[in-house]
């Protein structure tokens, strides 16, 4: 068995400020021939609820970690895997009946499989050789990504400031700091004096008023992030430069006439009115139209919040995986259509109080941190442990790891 305890865990938080060096398209639906962007709801500067655009946490976990983390794992351990395993690996699994609590299984899955570990899955019955299904719970929470507007401009400032350009930090301390100290300072009122009254001159309104224009200059409105695009997708069946390649372009060679098409004779059957009827040709449909897609700008950033409860191997699988989606760094849908690059900078805070950058990404470059440095050498090194465990026939990982 490998010489790592799966049991050693530390939290760690990470905040990732995504931004966009191509417009992002990321659908929630089409209406006819255009899609519309994946929008959620979130409470504004007036307290209202706004619609706000948000790259799902499910895309950024399945796209970075998953396709691109157990890829690079895979590769690098030589293994190829049953199709079952592969969609529990890369897909999430099923449960297929009913389920069961292998505590052993679960131990030896966080052992010998740290991307799993990291990410969960659903085992289906007789994977691992074990007749139950079960969940194997994922170690870390992966946050929708808000675009930074001002709609959201509450929300990234309570969650991560440096989200936000920094000129804009004085006007939300204002407004937001404001209205939290008047709320605690009611309650204190209450808890002393048995009633909530006000105790300061706190007018949010007149804050709104004198700072709602230099925020929407600053930060902009969701409404101003967008960009529409219409792409129009021709027939080729129509093009006249494309024609030749189509079955029966050229002219074939002329056929003998007969000696009852030379002189009239219908060959065709009789109808009940004496004449042929030939079958019409079918129209075809033309492959032509028109679509419109919705998209954000190209400058945008997006704030995400990760947790995670992981160990120093399953924290370098995460910096791999990150690795491994530099490499092509396309979130989305379209990045065959010059959509979806975009560059990333990660950073952590522990319970223990440290913090910092944690890994930046670039389409051209990459830069880690010590920590990340670290903790990716780790993986490493423990992937090198796991090629040998591999080559001794005897050992239960391949058998794990072929389900």
């Amino acid at each position: 068995m490998l010489n790592y305890n799966p049991h050693d865990r530390h939290n760690i938080k990470l905040h990732l400020q995504i931004t966009l060096l191509q417009p992002l398209s990321h659908i929630s639906e089409s209406v006819g021939n255009q899609t519309n962007l994946r929008t959620m709801k979130v409470t504004d500067l007036e307290g209202n609820p706004s619609e706000v655009f948000t790259l799902s946490g499910n895309s950024l976990r399945n796209r970075i970690l998953r396709r691109c983390g157990i890829d690079s794992f895979l590769s690098q351990i030589g293994v190829q895997v049953s199709p079952t395993m592969h969609h529990a690996l890369f897909c999430g699994g099923a449960i297929d009946g009913g389920t069961g609590n292998d505590l052993d299984l679960d131990r030896k899955i966080r052992q010998l499989l740290p991307c799993l570990s990291v990410l969960g899955t659903a085992k289906p019955k007789g994977l691992f050789g074990v007749s139950d299904a079960q969940m194997v719970h994922g170690r870390i929470n992966i946050g929708d990504a808000y675009l930074a507007c001002v709609e959201s401009a509450k929300y990234l400032y309570q969650m991560f400031p440096p989200a936000l350009p920094i000129e804009v930090i004085p006007a939300l301390e204002q407004i937001i700091d404001g209205k939290d100290l008047q709320h605690s300072q009611r309650v204190n009122q209450w808890l002393h004096h048995g009633s909530p009254s006000d105790v300061n001159n706190y007018d949010l309104k007149a804050l709104l008023d004198e700072w709602l224009p230099f925020l929407g200059e600053k930060l902009r409105y969701y409404s101003d992030w967008l960009t529409y695009s219409q792409k129009t997708r021709r027939d080729s069946l129509h093009d006249p430069n494309f024609a030749k390649h189509l079955i029966g372009a050229t002219p074939e060679p002329q056929k003998m006439i007969s000696q009852g098409d030379l002189f009239g004779i219908v060959s065709e059957p009789e109808t009940k009115k004496g004449k042929s009827e030939k079958a019409k040709p079918e129209k075809e449909r033309s492959q032509q139209m028109i679509m419109g897609n919705w998209l954000l700008q190209t400058g945008a950033t997006l704030y995400s919040y990760w947790s995670a409860n992981v160990t120093r191997i399953e924290e370098g699988f995460i910096a791999d995986a990150l690795l491994k989606f530099a490499e092509s760094p396309y979130l989305g849908g379209q990045s065959g259509t010059g959509c979806g690059l975009c560059s990333m900078q990660f950073w952590f805070e522990t319970a223990e109080g440290d913090r910092g950058e944690f890994m930046t990404i670039t389409p051209h470059a990459q830069k880690l941190s010590d920590r990340a440095t670290e903790s990716h050498a780790r993986y490493k090194e423990y992937l090198e442990d796991y090629k040998g465990f591999l080559a001794d026939s005897k050992s239960d990982i391949r058998s794990l790891l072929n389900g």
